[in-house]
């Protein structure tokens, strides 16, 4: 045994000592050290290797580093963007070979000394920070490689040479033309009627189709529609009943005098000289004469506040039982609460908020509308709610975020969505133009300048998904209407190809002159001249909607025609060299008489049916002035590759960092379990 002892002393006293060293820490302290670190679980699969959240820590602090700064790690404002998709992008910038340098890592330093120069510079956002410069330098690093290897992609956004061609083409090359407009509305028959025959042969041919899709402008598909319930309050009409005393204004007046002046002409000793407009200057106008003003002004600030308050009570009494509710994991929809679907609690609501404030407040219903139509309501369909980022969601796009119309994308999505008869959390704003003038700067450009000038609220009482009409019933008067303008737009075929058989041999604005009907009964008065115009002009597009394929030109607004792709191309198809105008034959008087008196003309005329407008239109074209070769290498060229190039980038930038992108690209695989596998190992178990 004494043998036994010695050969095994150290092993022996090892045991010893850690019997000694648990029982002191306990078992508390025994777990803590034999326990996993979950930094070193495994959190997802990558680039073919695994990585754990170890791994991942290194990106979310230096996010947090950058955040604290003020320069921001997240390069897009995707909800769903999360740290992991920005470890992707750094990890994908590490696997290209990538490197910051010094020297950009301490330009990037001096830009955040100088973004908090008013706050005391480096001092400042150091003390903000609170981490050595060396984790600093880092997170900034990073910062540098990512945005480098993003760029590496956008190079490949520069634009040929015939498509700088193509697009200086369509947007500078200009046409001017007279036209005659020949409008079905204006041939229109109120009492012309139609066999029931033909009324249901016409709804059974439309039936199922919108009226954009229809290459004749016909259709009585409906489209997702909702009834919504609404409340609004309006600072104007509140003003009106709301009372300054004298001492209010006269107290509000000496607080701001400078407000109030006039120009009132300088006292002179000199003689007076009446070809010469007196010199003036300012001076503070006496409270009588500014009463007016000042009291309109303080009725002006105290409505606005009483309306928002207004409101913003109504909004939080509707929706009080709301937030009590839970939310439903998957869908992201409350559960309705015991009561909430009574259709008269809004307008009782209403009632109690006008009792309690002594206003006026309007209620309303709009009964199955779409997206359109509330958009362009003229008293809703600028509501918005404040602080939604940098494009504010409008009633009209909330209005569809309801059940069965939208489903999020991700189960973590947190984009608004509201419950049938649920009003929206924050009170919606309507801006409306500072009565006081004045502009602003909105998205880099001037822009006059908006206070907040109606509040809303609302909820959604009905949704119904897009449909065809049961019955001829429900669409007859749009039916019969629609076949009055075909009948109509037939109808009137003959007189405008012989206003363009005229117009082709002596041009259009003599031609007018001998069709005194136009004039008179169909609203032709005379030529519309508009200004010169391109094939098209550019509009303004978010990434996405450029990604979606929306083109960033629009065939040029003519007017009493519209943006029509077709009349445009052939317009300037006039502009070819050797056309000539399909003859117009057409065997009348006044036709024999303008060949008799078309000697020495040639104008270029041609008719233009347009049957989904419903309308014909003459053209007679008067100038064609191509793109000068000197202003396309001085200035269009260069104009049209930036343009071009900063659309092309807009879609590769969005297309590189979207986040399911870029998990595709990276192979991402997440290894973290989700409460749907826990609750499927918890069930086999």
């Amino acid at each position: 045994m004494m043998q036994w002892l010695r050969r095994n002393t150290k092993q022996i006293m090892v045991v010893v000592v850690l019997l000694a060293m648990f029982s002191f820490v306990g078992a508390q302290g025994l777990y803590a050290l034999l326990a996993p670190n979950p930094l070193n679980d495994v959190a997802f699969k990558a680039f073919g290797r695994e990585y754990t959240r170890g791994d991942l820590q290194e990106a979310q602090i230096a996010g947090t580093i950058l955040d604290n700064m003020g320069f921001g790690w997240k390069p897009t404002n995707n909800r769903d963007f999360s740290p992991q998709h920005w470890f992707l992008l750094i990890e994908e910038a590490r696997r290209a070979g990538l490197q910051p340098s010094s020297a950009t890592i301490e330009e990037m330093m001096s830009l955040a000394d100088e973004s908090w120069a008013e706050a005391g510079g480096r001092a400042a956002w150091r003390k903000r920070v609170d981490v050595p410069l060396s984790q600093v330098r880092a997170a900034i690093g990073l910062k540098v490689i990512e945005s480098q290897n993003a760029s590496r992609i956008l190079v490949s956004a520069a634009p040929s040479e015939p498509e700088v061609r193509k697009y200086v083409r369509d947007t500078q090359d200009k046409i001017t033309i007279k036209t005659a407009v020949f409008d079905a509305a204006n041939w229109v028959n109120e009492d012309e009627t139609f066999s029931e025959e033909q009324m249901q042969a016409h709804f059974d041919k439309y039936r199922d189709v919108y009226p954009d899709e229809s290459e004749d402008g016909f259709g009585y598909k409906f489209p997702r529609r909702v009834t919504i319930q609404y409340v609004l309050a309006d600072p104007m009409t509140i003003a009106d009943g709301i009372e300054i005393s004298q001492d209010a204004a006269i107290d509000y007046w000496k607080r701001n005098k400078s407000k109030y002046t006039k120009r009132v002409p300088v006292d002179s000793m000199g003689p007076v000289d009446s070809e010469q407009p007196p010199e003036m200057k300012q001076v503070t106008m006496k409270f009588s004469e500014a009463r007016d003003q000042v009291q309109r002004e303080l009725k002006q600030q105290q409505a606005l506040g009483l309306a928002r308050r207004a409101l913003d009570e109504l909004s939080a009494k509707m929706g009080r039982a709301w937030l009590q509710q839970p939310v439903d994991e998957e869908t992201g929809f409350r559960t309705m609460p015991a009561g909430g679907d009574a259709i008269d609690a809004m307008e009782q609501a209403k009632a109690e908020i006008e009792a309690k404030h002594g206003i006026a407040l309007r209620y309303g219903t709009l009964e199955l509308v779409s997206a359109e139509q509330i958009a362009n309501n003229p008293s809703l369909g600028q509501a918005r709610l404040p602080g939604e980022g940098d494009v504010p969601m409008t009633i009209a796009d909330l209005a569809f975020r309801v059940p069965g119309f939208f489903k999020p994308e991700a189960k973590d999505e947190t984009s608004a969505r509201l419950q049938l008869f649920q009003t929206p959390n924050s009170t919606l704003v309507v801006r409306t133009p500072d009565p006081k003038g004045g502009f602003e700067i909105v998205d880099g450009r001037i822009a006059q300048k908006m206070i907040d000038g109606r509040f809303v609220t609302f909820r959604v009482i009905d949704a119904r998904e897009e449909s065809a009409p049961d019955s001829l019933d429900e669409v007859r008067e749009d039916v019969l209407a629609d076949l009055r303008l075909q009948s109509a737009y037939e109808r009137m075929n003959d007189e405008a190809r012989e206003f363009t058989a005229v117009a082709q041999k002596i041009g259009a604005d003599r031609a007018l002159a001998m069709f005194d009907e136009l004039r008179t009964e169909r609203g032709i008065f005379k030529l519309d001249t508009p200004k010169a115009f391109a094939r098209r002009t550019p509009q303004q597009l978010t990434a996405e909607q450029l990604e979606a394929g929306e083109s960033p030109l629009l065939p040029a607004s003519v007017n009493n025609v519209g943006r029509s792709e077709k009349f445009i191309d052939e317009c300037f198809a006039m502009t070819a060299e050797g056309w000539t105008p399909e003859p117009v034959n057409v065997d009348s008087e006044r036709v024999a008489q303008a060949a008799a008196e078309s000697a020495d003309i040639d104008p270029k005329v041609r008719l233009i049916d347009l049957p989904k407008e419903k309308i014909r239109v003459v053209v007679d074209l008067q100038n064609y002035q191509p793109v000068d070769v000197v202003a396309y290498e001085t200035q269009h060229r260069q104009n049209a590759f930036n343009t071009l190039r900063s659309q092309r980038m807009a879609v590769l930038r969005n297309q590189w960092f979207d986040p399911q992108n870029i998990t595709a690209r990276c192979n991402f695989v997440d290894l973290q379990p989700t409460a749907d596998d826990e609750a499927t190992e918890e069930a086999a178990s």
